[in-house]
C-alpha cells in the first residue's frame, strides 16, 4: 500500500538513491504508478515493470484493480 511505497521512497532518498524498479503483477502495476506519482511524485523516480510470469488474473480481480486505481487517483489509497 501506500505505506510501503513511503518507506521504500524515504529509504531512496536516504541513500541518495534517484532511481528504483518495482516489479510487480499486472494487478497492482498501475495501482503503483498511480500511488506513488500522486503521494511520493517525481523524485525519487519509480519505474514499474511486470513479472515475466505474469498472467491475466481474471475479470472480477481486473474489476477490483480498476476500483483500486480510481480510490488512489481520489486520494483514498491505503
Amino acid at each position: 500500500g501506500r505505506g510501503d511505497l513511503e518507506l521504500v521512497a524515504a529509504e531512496l532518498t536516504r541513500r541518495k538513491i534517484s532511481c528504483a524498479l518495482v516489479v510487480t503483477s499486472p494487478l497492482h502495476a498501475r495501482r503503483v504508478k498511480v500511488t506513488w506519482r500522486r503521494h511520493i511524485g517525481a523524485s525519487p523516480r519509480v519505474i514499474v515493470r511486470l513479472a515475466p510470469d505474469a498472467n491475466y488474473v481474471g475479470w472480477d480481480r481486473t474489476l477490483k484493480e480498476l476500483a483500486g486505481t480510481v480510490r488512489a487517483l481520489a486520494g483514498y489509497a491505503p
